[in-house]
C-alpha cells in the first residue's frame, strides 16, 4: 500500500451518522478500492468505517488557531496537499452555510470534483451569487437534480444525474455478506430480490423526522455569529420568499418548543399518529425507523412512541411484545443499515420523510408517500414527472392523507429503476476518468 500522504484525495462531506450519506462514502469506497481518501471526522460519527483500507480519517484540526497564526484553515490546507478534492452529496449548499473549502485550491492546479450534490433551500441572489464563485474553475459539477442545474447551468464543468444511491442495486443494499451462506455471487452477495429478507413481510415502514420543529431547531449548535445571522437574515428572507407566515416569527423565537413548534408539521405529527394507530388496528405491522439522530428523528421516534402509548395502553405492550410495532435507530453502524433496509423493502409501503427513503423505497420497487420537508425531494419528484404526489410540508393542512387510500403513494417500474441507475452511475464519469489515468 502506498504512503497515506501519496495520490490521495481529499474527501468532504457530511459525516454526523446519517444513513444516506453514510450510503454514499460506501458506494465510493466500495467503487475505488484501490484508491486513497483522506478526510476530518468524528472518529464516532464513522466507526463503520474505520476498518476500510482506502480511507483515513483524523479528527478536525483546531481550524481557529490555524487562522490566528495567518495560515490556512485544516481543510483547505489538507485539499491543498493531495492530488485531488473531492465533496460528495447531498445538501451541501444550503443558506446561510458557505462553501466550506476555498476556490483558490483549484488555481494551485488540483483537480476538484464536486458530486451528488443539491443546491438549496436558499433565498438570497447574495448566496446563489457566492456559490457561483464557488464552483468557478471546478474540475466537474454533477448535481442531482434538474432545478440546481438550471440555477448554474452556464458553468462549462456543471451537468446533472440522478441521486447517486439510485445506482446501487437492491442485493447490494440487502445480500448477506460471502460466507454466511451458501449461493454466493463473486462479488460477495447473494442474488435476493427485495423483500425477502425481513422476517415479518408486510404492512407500513415510516421514516420519522422531527416535523414539528423542522425550521426552528436549525440553530442548535451554531456558533453566535451563525446563529444571528440565520436568525436575523436567513429565516426572514426564506419565509417571506416561500411559504408567507407558516414560519415563527424568527426575530423573537423563542427557544421553548411548546413557541417554537412549526404549525403545518404538529399536524402531519397527528396525521402520522393517526395512520399508524390505523395500520395497528388492522393487525398489520409498523416500523418506525430514525435515520440521522443529529436532524431530531430519534426524538420525533420517542415522541410517536409516546404518542401511540397514550392512545392505546391496553394495546402498545402487546404490541411491542409480538413485535407488531417495531422501533430502529440508526446510529452508524453497517449492520443496523442492514436491518433498517431490509425492513423498508419488506414493507407493503413506505412513507417518506427522510430524502433518501424516498429514494430507497422507490429503488426497493415499495409504494412510497412522499412527505417533503423541502425543496429537494420536490425536485426529485419533479425529475420523475411526479410533483403533483408531493406532500408539502411547508403548506400541510387538514386535507393531507397519508392513508394507503389517498392515492398519493408513488412507485417506479423496472424499466425506469434501470433508467436512474444508469444515469446514477454517470455521476462517476469524470472521477472514473482521473482514476483510470493512474490517480490511486
Amino acid at each position: 500500500m502506498k504512503n497515506e500522504l501519496e495520490d490521495r484525495v481529499f474527501l468532504k462531506m457530511y459525516m454526523k451518522q446519517n444513513l444516506g450519506d453514510d450510503l454514499f462514502l460506501r458506494v465510493l469506497l466500495r467503487r475505488y478500492p484501490e484508491a486513497h481518501f483522506f478526510m476530518y471526522a468524528s472518529p464516532g460519527d464513522c466507526r463503520g468505517f474505520l476498518p476500510c483500507r482506502n480511507l483515513i480519517v483524523r479528527k478536525p484540526p483546531i481550524t481557529r488557531i490555524r487562522a490566528k497564526l495567518g495560515r490556512k484553515r485544516g481543510a483547505d490546507l489538507e485539499a491543498s496537499r493531495s492530488r485531488a478534492t473531492l465533496l460528495l452529496g447531498g445538501s451541501m449548499f444550503v443558506e446561510p452555510f458557505r462553501p466550506k473549502l476555498r476556490n483558490d485550491l483549484r488555481e494551485e492546479g488540483l483537480p476538484f470534483f464536486v458530486l451528488g450534490v443539491s443546491y438549496g433551500p436558499a433565498a438570497t441572489e447574495e448566496y446563489k451569487e457566492t456559490c457561483r464563485t464557488f464552483f468557478r474553475g471546478k474540475t466537474d459539477i454533477c448535481f442531482r437534480d434538474r432545478a440546481s442545474y438550471m440555477l448554474f447551468k452556464e458553468n462549462p464543468a456543471a451537468r446533472v444525474e440522478t441521486d447517486i444511491i439510485f445506482g446501487m442495486r437492491p442485493e447490494e443494499l440487502l445480500g448477506k455478506r460471502a460466507g454466511e451462506s451458501a449461493g454466493k455471487r463473486a462479488d460477495g452477495f447473494e442474488e435476493m430480490r427485495a423483500g425477502e429478507l425481513a422476517g415479518k413481510p408486510g404492512g407500513l415502514f415510516v421514516s420519522v423526522i422531527d416535523y414539528r420543529t423542522r425550521w426552528v431547531t436549525a440553530v442548535e449548535g451554531m456558533g453566535e455569529e451563525e446563529r444571528q445571522e440565520y436568525l436575523g437574515e436567513f429565516l426572514p428572507a426564506f419565509q417571506e420568499r416561500f411559504f408567507g407566515q407558516n414560519l415563527p416569527d424568527a426575530a423573537g423565537m423563542d427557544r421553548s418548543e411548546e413557541k417554537s413548534c412549526f404549525t403545518p408539521g404538529v399536524l402531519l405529527e397527528q396525521k402520522l399518529l393517526r395512520e399508524v394507530l390505523d395500520t395497528l388496528d388492522r393487525g398489520e405491522p409498523v416500523v418506525l425507523a430514525s435515520f440521522c439522530d443529529t436532524h431530531g428523528d430519534w426524538k420525533a421516534v420517542c415522541r410517536l412512541l409516546k404518542d401511540i402509548e397514550s392512545a392505546r395502553p391496553e394495546r402498545f405492550a402487546g404490541w411491542r411484545k409480538d413485535r407488531l410495532l417495531k422501533v430502529y435507530r440508526y446510529r452508524g453502524e453497517e449492520r443496523q443499515e442492514r436491518v433498517i433496509l431490509r425492513e423498508m423493502a419488506a414493507a407493503d409501503r413506505v412513507i417518506g420523510g427522510r430524502y433518501h427513503s424516498l429514494v430507497l423505497g422507490l429503488l426497493f420497487g415499495r409504494p412510497v408517500l412522499p412527505i417533503c420537508y423541502d425543496l429537494k425531494s420536490e425536485n426529485l419528484l419533479d425529475d420523475l414527472g411526479m410533483g403533483e404526489k408531493a406532500v408539502r410540508l411547508l403548506y400541510a393542512d387538514d386535507r393531507v392523507d397519508l392513508s394507503e387510500q389517498s392515492g398519493g403513494y408513488v412507485q417506479l417500474s423496472p424499466e425506469k429503476l434501470e433508467e436512474l441507475r444508469v444515469s446514477a452511475e454517470k455521476q462517476f464519469t469524470r472521477l472514473d476518468e482521473y482514476f483510470r489515468s493512474g490517480h490511486t
